[in-house]
């Protein structure tokens, strides 16, 4: 502090901490200044501002404590309602009309919660994080139109009760497009049998 620019940047910190308009810090640095007093000032700020500064780092570290914190209670939440729900469904054998069974639960959970990526920041990902990361890239823009397309379903039919109608609609159809054939083939066949016998004595 006996560096007198920094004591101006000191007191003009100080100063301007005290929502001072900067006209106002300008005048006061030169007054302090013109009459000597500005090293003493600046000493006596300068402790102001350290403690300040001090007791902004220990806000900091404990904000930062807190959001890890949540975020270690949010994942172990995550956890919990995705191995209720599999489990639940793994007794009942489908999802909605999805089939699942234990393996295939098992291969869920782990998609679902297991971190096995690191982003450069530090933050882990699951394999369905990393996923939908992947959407992102071009070639991959389809698979993301049909997952939007799922979603938006989802609003309206959470339990995606259409696309299984549509899918059992698709299927009685080409059952009763087959029965009609066989019909047909069986009439023809039928008729053909009907045709009277040509005696191989005349």
């Amino acid at each position: 502090m006996a560096i007198e620019g920094n004591q101006i940047e000191v007191v003009k910190q100080a100063l301007k901490d005290q929502q001072l308009e900067p006209e106002d810090i300008t005048d006061e640095v030169e007054r302090l200044t013109n009459s000597g007093d500005l090293e003493t000032v600046a000493l006596r700020y300068h402790k102001a501002l350290i403690k300040k500064g001090a007791l902004n780092l220990q806000q900091m570290e404990q904000k930062a404590a807190q959001e890890l914190k949540r975020k270690a209670a949010d994942k172990e939440q995550y956890n919990q309602n995705v191995k209720q729900v599999i489990q639940d469904k793994v007794k009942a054998k489908e999802y909605d009309g999805i089939p699942i069974n234990p393996k295939l639960a098992s291969e869920l959970h782990d998609f679902l919660v297991t971190d096995k990526w690191r982003l450069p920041s530090g933050e882990t990902l699951t394999d369905f994080d990393r996923a939908i990361l992947e959407l992102k890239k071009p070639e991959n823009h389809a698979q993301k139109v049909k997952i939007g397309l799922l979603l938006k379903t989802m609003e309206k039919d959470p339990t995606l009760s259409t696309i299984i109608k549509a899918g059992v609609t698709k299927k009685s159809d080409q059952l009763f497009s087959d029965l009609v054939k066989q019909k047909k083939e069986v009439k023809q066949s039928s008729v053909a049998n009907d045709k009277p016998a040509t005696s191989w004595f005349k």
